[in-house]
């Protein structure tokens, strides 16, 4: 009898948490989510319902428009024009707020969930290096050299808000990807952490992750007239022809140059390495041609569906952790392959576009129709309340969306996980206190120009 629960439990996949405080069943959920037919896991299938999935939806011209209306609202950074210099007064806001809002957002917990007072941020506040910034401070400049996380206070410990949620650390910002631009604006006492504006986010990076370089340089890589993007889930590169050297890996979206005399076999690309002064200095590397994009794919529903369905079940990844993404991210690095610029975070990439709201009145009946009237399959996201999702288009008058998520929850409140890329309608949580996904939209906004 005990071999038989033993078996039971292990094929259900079922796992019991249990606290003072919270009390809930974690079911690992199935691939296939309820009302999903197995051709609705294809582009294929949704290019087919598309009525135009080969219109562009923006030039590479209209989108340098868009990216530059961007940059003029403050929602992404152009790190070539970030200033030389900045009143130290706005850095020491800066640093301060963040440490005061980290500090205000706990208790949290260290790796060994053991709860950290108030001495230990007094003394990363002192690793900071406040007392160090003068009244006029000077910015460097810098490239990513690999794949790095980025935090709100310099430590690489991870910081968890509960001990049954340590899958998200709380201190990361972000990671950067391999070739990412970033200004320099601070450096901590110990001098092994700058506090970096990169495009999108702004955080605390290990120095060794960084290769110090002038904006002339910066300028040379990032406009490089020659380059490639990467369009698989992951991108081996290797040192060598023969791809024998393995050296890192590439998440989809990543840009890089070409070099101007192309071998026989996988294409060679420019790496920025950090030399020992930890200066910039310019290596080779080697990628198979199936894993990238020579130039910006053009940005048609076709081609956002193909992107997206690339990564359908990838696992969730909070703030880039483990190489994966997370819902914002998810999005950004789609778009990220037609050229187009989009904020880091759900809450501002629902400001780029043409957005229409979901009134908190509204009914779900009307709210669907509305979405399935209004909506582009392909080029439309949904916002939540902290979740972001890709609108794929209506069967038999219900819309269906493609998001990354950590799961939904039943009547009784019970998690079930999936923890990656789905798709899914809107009823997910309809019996749960949340509320359906459907009533949970706040607004729609549509990536082309208005």
């Amino acid at each position: 009898m005990r071999r038989v629960i033993a078996a039971f439990l292990i094929c259900t996949a079922i796992v019991f948490i249990h606290s003072s405080a919270v009390s809930y069943w974690v079911y690992k959920e199935t691939r296939l989510l309820p009302n999903i037919g197995v051709k609705m896991k294809t582009a294929g299938f949704w290019i087919g319902l598309h009525p135009s999935p080969d219109k562009t939806v923006m030039s590479h011209q209209e989108i340098a428009k868009w990216n530059a209306s961007l940059i003029e609202k403050g929602l992404v950074k152009k790190i070539t024009e970030y200033p030389a210099s900045e009143p130290g007064e706005k850095l020491m806001k800066t640093l301060v707020w963040t440490w005061n809002d980290m500090t205000n957002r706990g208790p949290f917990l260290d790796k060994n969930l053991k709860k950290l007072d108030i001495a230990y941020f007094i003394s990363l506040k002192t690793k900071m290096n406040l007392s160090a910034i003068p009244a006029t401070n000077t910015v460097r400049y810098g490239i990513i050299v690999k794949y790095a996380s980025q935090r709100s206070l310099p430590l690489s410990e991870p910081l968890y808000d509960s001990p049954y949620k340590t899958d998200f650390d709380r201190n990361l910002v972000n990671h950067l990807d391999i070739g990412t631009p970033v200004a320099i604006r601070h450096v901590s006492a110990d001098g092994l952490w700058f506090f970096i504006a990169s495009p999108l986010t702004a955080g605390w990076v290990e120095a060794g992750d960084i290769a110090v370089c002038t904006v002339q340089e910066m300028k040379d890589f990032t406009d490089y007239p020659s380059f490639m993007i990467t369009a698989a889930v992951k991108s081996d590169v290797f040192l060598d022809p023969g791809m024998s050297k393995f050296y890192t890996v590439l998440r989809m979206g990543v840009k890089l140059p070409m070099s101007k005399k192309q071998p026989d076999g996988p294409l060679k690309i420019v790496l920025p390495i950090r030399d020992e002064s930890g200066k910039i200095k310019w290596g080779v590397g080697y990628i198979k041609h199936s894993c990238v994009s020579k130039g910006y794919l053009p940005y048609t529903p076709r081609t956002i569906y193909e992107l997206a369905f690339k990564l359908l079940y990838s696992p969730y990844g909070w703030m880039g952790s483990m190489g994966y993404f997370d819902c914002s991210d998810f999005i950004r690095s789609v778009f990220s392959c037609t050229g187009l610029l989009l904020p880091r975070y759900s809450y501002y990439q629902i400001t780029t576009g043409q957005d229409i709201a979901f009134p908190a009145s509204m009914t779900e009946k009307d709210r669907l129709s509305l979405l399935m009237k209004k909506g582009v399959g392909g080029i439309t996201l949904i916002r939540t309340h902290g979740h972001i999702l890709l609108y794929l288009g209506a069967v038999n008058n219900t819309p269906y969306v493609m998001h990354d998520t950590w799961g939904w929850y039943d009547k009784e409140e019970n998690l079930h996980q999936i923890a990656g890329v789905t798709i899914s309608d809107l009823s997910l949580n309809k019996d749960s206190t949340n509320k359906s996904l459907a009533l949970q939209m706040e607004a729609m906004t549509l990536i082309r120009l208005q």
